[in-house]
């Protein structure tokens, strides 16, 4: 290669390593608001322009705050079918410049068990931007807690401004449920859910969320005369989030906190029982530099107890890394991951990822009676490695190892196609 192509490599590389542009719209700076009559919106080739003026407070032409081109741009950027988002002004035009990432994504996870039986697999597909609408569609079938399941979802996106998004999701999954050692029963279950997800209220970062979630537990293969019986579960379930967060496939910034509360029944005894629950979950990210960021989740639930079938599951596919999944069914628990991360640019549209990670929990699992048992502390260390082909929506190629040091030592493994958290 000679000097002068090396050259304008070196500038290209460095360009396309930089983090994000700061959501400067410098080009709109000026008065309190500014009047805009119309919007071009270009790189579009896959993606409904009603796509993306429905991110817009107003429909055009109208007059707009800086900080509503802002968030616009934020919320085109956090739709993860763009790697490149740039909002600029003309005069009274508003220009969207774009570029879309490819959307059709498999999905695979692997991890490692204490035994064979308790290996965890996914297969499964995600169309990230359906008929240009940035809304998704997926399908999967998974191995999990020694049971198989089979999932489809359905989620219209997070950030339209002037419209309900509606989600769904259905699943059909056994599983088997450890008391002791060789002890236990499997269940068969059905469970179903949609909810609706108001435009922002209070200013641009608050949502509502309003929903239903059903499920039915068939027992079956048990050794154990204390079986729960089967049952069926209703809820009604609100949620209300604050989302500041700005999403980047290297190095993402701000908050985001969700709370649901759910409230409902169990049936199939006599007399029906009381089922309510109530999740906190927080999402947070830190730039340390261009290309380094410290990314933490924190979540904690709390349902009511008699029925172990119903319980939270905690373990290494949502948890602590090395934490086995069939064992631990609590009624309460509160976990944290912390991941830093630098990454290395290879290529345009493609970086490597070094992450070094902890991750902690505590938790209280309930008896086979559904009553309450010995809580419990949970927390491993580990490292891992990602390539991430920044072109493609949500995929990450994942390797983790870890070295769980409480309840008891183990070694873990995990392999995917998406970021841990």
């Amino acid at each position: 290669m000679g000097r002068r192509a090396l050259t304008l490599a070196l500038v290209l590389g460095c360009s396309w390593a930089r983090a994000p542009r700061a959501l400067a719209l410098s080009e709109c700076e000026g008065p309190a608001a500014r009047w805009i009559q119309s919007v071009g919106v270009h790189g579009n080739d896959h993606t409904a322009e009603q796509t993306v003026l429905e991110l817009l407070p107003r429909r055009p032409p109208s007059r707009f705050g800086r900080d509503e081109l802002v968030e616009f741009e934020r919320r085109l950027n956090n739709l993860g079918i763009f790697d490149h988002v740039e909002v600029t002004c003309d005069g009274d035009a508003l220009d969207v410049e774009l570029r879309e990432k490819w959307t059709l994504v498999p999905e695979i996870d692997f991890s490692t068990g204490e035994t064979l039986a308790d290996t965890y697999a996914l297969l499964g597909a995600t169309e990230y931007n359906l008929l240009g609408t940035a809304n998704q569609l997926g399908i999967s079938a998974y191995l999990e807690r020694r049971g198989f399941g089979l999932s489809a979802a359905f989620r219209e996106h997070d950030y339209r401004r002037r419209g309900w998004a509606f989600g769904s999701t259905l699943s059909v999954a056994t599983v088997a449920i450890p008391v002791d050692d060789d002890t236990g029963w499997r269940t068969a279950s059905v469970f179903g859910e949609v909810n609706f997800r108001s435009p922002p209220f209070l200013r641009h970062h608050a949502n509502y969320t309003a929903g239903l979630y059903l499920s039915s537990e068939s027992v079956y293969a048990s050794n154990r005369a204390d079986a729960p019986p089967s049952t069926q579960v209703l809820q009604s379930r609100m949620g209300f989030s604050w989302d500041q967060y700005e999403w980047h496939d290297l190095v993402p910034r701000g908050l985001q906190a969700t709370l649901w509360l759910s409230v409902g029944g169990l049936f199939g005894v006599d007399p029906p029982k009381p089922r309510h629950s109530a999740e906190l979950a927080l999402r947070a990210s830190a730039r340390l530099g261009p290309l380094t960021a410290i990314v933490t989740r924190v979540e904690a639930v709390v349902g009511t107890r008699g029925n172990i079938n119903y319980g939270f599951v905690l373990g290494s596919l949502k948890g602590v890394r090395g934490l086995p999944d069939a064992q631990y069914l609590d009624w309460i628990h509160a976990f944290t991951n912390v991941e830093l991360r630098h990454s290395f640019p290879l290529a345009e549209r493609w970086a490597l990822q070094l992450v070094g990670f902890g991750d902690g929990a505590v938790f209280e699992p309930m008896t086979a009676s559904g009553g309450r048992d010995i809580a419990h502390g949970a927390f491993s260390l580990g490292a891992g490695l990602r390539l991430i082909p920044t072109w493609i929506s949500s995929l990450t190629l994942r390797i983790d190892a870890s070295r769980l040091l409480a309840p008891e030592p183990a070694w873990f493994f995990q392999l995917g196609l998406t970021q841990y958290l």
